[in-house]
């Protein structure tokens, strides 16, 4: 092997090091609005937001990339309609599930803007109710591809805060959070 083969070889090996040092796990919370995608035509009320939050964990293999897993409570939203033959009709759609996504970070000192590519799968559960017919409720679960943007600081040590925009390309949601997690 020439000195200049070993050379790279020691480079490689380093850069390689340096990145499992760098390495990470990480676990936080988020909270913030959620908004759905809901056409209210013909309705008396429409309520497309609510809080919603999420919790997440992750692994940053280096500065610049991450693993990362979370569980969402997305929220309600709620309808109203009046119907001659229904009567006062209403109905709320609840959103809640897990995503997996790959985050590629431009960090900037204490800062960091990132992207996200990912997988949610969500459960949509419809509770309706009528005036003259009572009550029924149905559920679907849907798996699509998501993605999102973000921003994070670190303000200390250990801590980092962080706004996510996140989009669904379930038939429910889009999510904004503010939020912190712990490094360990």
């Amino acid at each position: 092997m020439s000195h200049l083969s070993k050379r790279i070889v020691v480079a490689c090996a380093a850069a390689g090091l340096a990145g499992i040092a760098s390495a990470q796990g990480y676990v936080g919370f988020g909270v913030g609005q959620s908004r759905a995608k809901l056409d209210c035509a013909g309705t008396d009320t429409c309520d497309k937001t609510d809080t919603a939050f999420r919790l997440y964990g992750g692994y940053q293999f280096n500065p610049n990339l991450a693993l990362e897993a979370a569980y969402y409570d997305q929220g309600k939203a709620r309808v109203t309609a009046s119907d001659p033959e229904l009567g006062t009709v209403g109905g709320d759609f609840k959103g809640q599930g897990f995503g997996l996504w790959g985050v590629l970070s431009a960090p900037m000192q204490a800062a960091s803007v990132y992207a996200k590519l990912g997988v949610v799968s969500a459960r949509i559960k419809l509770d309706a109710s009528s005036s003259t017919l009572g009550s029924a409720s149905a559920s679907e679960r849907h798996t699509r591809g998501a993605w999102g943007l973000g921003a994070s600081y670190e303000f200390a040590s250990d801590w980092v805060a962080r706004l996510d925009y996140e989009r669904f390309r379930v038939r429910f949601m889009d999510l904004v959070t503010l939020g912190a997690h712990y490094r360990f």
